[in-house]
């Protein structure tokens, strides 16, 4: 509970910065600073869950070694010679992966979620109360205090990008996860799509969504997960027969194996290889497909 009291406000915090650099922007459209938002909230949040990780990874180790925990061959987790040994091991893996169980479910994949229906709830009956005592009140103001509390907010890119993204991470982890991190992940993101389609069609007095660079960008901050799915896979298969693997005979060598900062470097070679291809592929797709807009050449009186 106090994980996911502590979520909930680190969350909420990013949210609002990210919102008021976007606004401090100045940008002439609404599509526009909603862009710079959903770019400098998921950027935020994806660097905030890294530290999260790593911290919890260096907590749990110096518990388990001052608890004195062995590896499955009996030998001491101190005793191990790099990280990448450590990480290994399945009392590690299973100590981290019960912590990021706790920190996807509920605390970032349906808690704020939960938060956000009852904020409305609240704050419209605190606007009816204003207006109900307040005979003065214009029309227009009387109408927006008792309006959903947000108008044309694209902030949900983000958050189900963040959600496959800690979701992805449990790729790097022994498999025993992978079904309950995945099934909250679908589960959660069915109540975001119900809500998302109740709050657009029932709650908010207007919407417009006439530009595509939003749902642009999106396609473009997807390269995160997927990036992330990349090299989850090669990490697991560091120092592992390949060809052991349903698909190790579509590689092109049996076995690789690298250790410390040459792993890190591999690793982050493929996290950008993938995103220089995945961007490209996305950029080309949007170009094709878009439609520019024609000006009308017909007057008014003409038609």
């Amino acid at each position: 509970k106090f994980l996911m009291l502590i979520s909930i406000i680190a969350n909420q915090i990013i949210y609002f910065f990210s919102d008021k650099v976007a606004e401090d922007l100045h940008l002439w459209y609404k599509e526009h600073k909603q862009k710079a938002y959903l770019g400098f909230y998921l950027i935020a949040m994806v660097l905030e869950l890294m530290m999260d990780l790593f911290f919890t990874a260096r907590t749990t180790f110096n518990q388990l070694i001052a608890a004195g925990r062995r590896t499955y061959g009996g030998e001491k987790l101190s005793d191990l010679a790099s990280w990448h040994e450590v990480v290994q091991t399945y009392v590690m893996q299973n100590a981290l992966g019960n912590q990021l169980l706790d920190y996807a479910f509920p605390s970032t994949f349906l808690a704020p979620f939960l938060f956000e229906p009852l904020l409305g709830f609240i704050l419209y009956h605190l606007g009816k109360l204003m207006v109900r005592s307040h005979v003065a009140l214009s029309k227009y103001d009387a109408q927006s205090a008792v309006s959903w509390f947000w108008v044309n907010d694209l902030s949900r890119y983000a958050d189900t990008i963040l959600n496959l993204t800690i979701a992805v991470i449990f790729l790097a982890i022994h498999g025993g996860f992978n079904a309950r991190a995945f099934g909250y992940l679908l589960g959660c993101h069915l109540y975001i799509y119900l809500f998302d389609h109740w709050m657009l069609l029932r709650a908010m007095p207007r919407a417009r969504y006439n530009l595509m660079s939003v749902d642009s960008l999106a396609h473009m901050m997807m390269v995160i997960p997927n990036g992330i799915a990349l090299v989850c896979l090669v990490f697991k298969a560091n120092c592992k027969n390949m060809q052991e693997h349903p698909l190790g005979r579509l590689m092109p060598f049996e076995t690789y194996c690298f250790v410390s900062m040459d792993l890190i470097r591999v690793l982050i070679l493929a996290f950008v290889v993938h995103a220089s291809i995945h961007m490209f592929i996305v950029y080309m797709i949007l170009r094709y497909i878009r439609v520019d807009h024609k000006q009308q050449e017909t007057a008014y009186a003409e038609l």
